[in-house]
């Protein structure tokens, strides 16, 4: 298995992203759950083009840094190599050192695998050793338990919530807000290193490794 680097870790890479990758954008768009889930703006299918736009637009702004997440080292997966959600680092303010983060595995078949989890470690070394950043914040939504146990367990911390910030289907729901600091990072990234690579051997040795939603 090839070892870690900047960009990439055991089993996702992060890449650039241009306006030819707006086609997938644009089928995810078609995924209400996913943006439900995502984003707290109402959902809403997009074309090609407006994707396109938004990317293009981004790659030149000089507070947003984005990528795609493609997977690697995935042998015995058809579509190996593939986009399978993307991440950003935007609102960047470089005197102040901070940043929010944005981390979306949008590929149905490819969550609950641990990729968020390496994606994560691999954007938050590059934002603080490349990028030097000092602090890096996020918000979800308060139903989204997947997230929270996805940023809690890299040892972002709640700093507080918008109440009743968000309606689905009837029910108030609060936007919760957390961030992490360079310091905080470095006590904790050895240990999360490691179960991200016990995890990518685990996978490397099981025979069935295509992606299975339930586990």
């Amino acid at each position: 298995m090839q070892e870690p680097s900047l960009f990439q870790g055991y089993r996702v890479k992060l890449g650039a992203l241009s306006g030819k990758d707006a086609e997938r954008f644009a089928e995810w768009s078609n995924d209400a759950n996913f943006l439900r889930n995502f984003d707290s703006k109402f959902a809403l299918p997009r074309e090609i083009e407006y994707y396109s736009n938004l990317i293009e637009k981004n790659n030149e702004a000089d507070n947003i840094i984005q990528f795609c997440i493609k997977t690697i080292n995935c042998e015995n997966l058809e579509d190996n190599d593939m986009i399978i959600g993307f991440a950003l680092l935007n609102d960047i303010e470089w005197n102040n050192r901070s940043a929010n983060l944005v981390l979306a595995i949008a590929e149905n078949d490819f969550k609950n695998m641990g990729l968020g989890t390496e994606t994560l470690q691999i954007l938050l070394d590059f934002a603080f050793n490349e990028l030097n950043l000092n602090r890096i914040g996020v918000s979800m939504i308060s139903n989204n338990e997947r997230a929270l146990h996805l940023f809690e367990k890299s040892g972002f911390v709640i700093e507080g919530s918008m109440r009743q910030a968000v309606l689905r289907d009837g029910i108030k729901l609060d936007k919760i807000f957390m961030s992490i600091l360079k310091a905080e990072w470095s006590t904790i990234q050895h240990q999360l290193k490691l179960e991200v690579e016990e995890r990518a051997l685990m996978e490397d040795y099981t025979d069935e490794k295509l992606p299975n939603p339930e586990h």
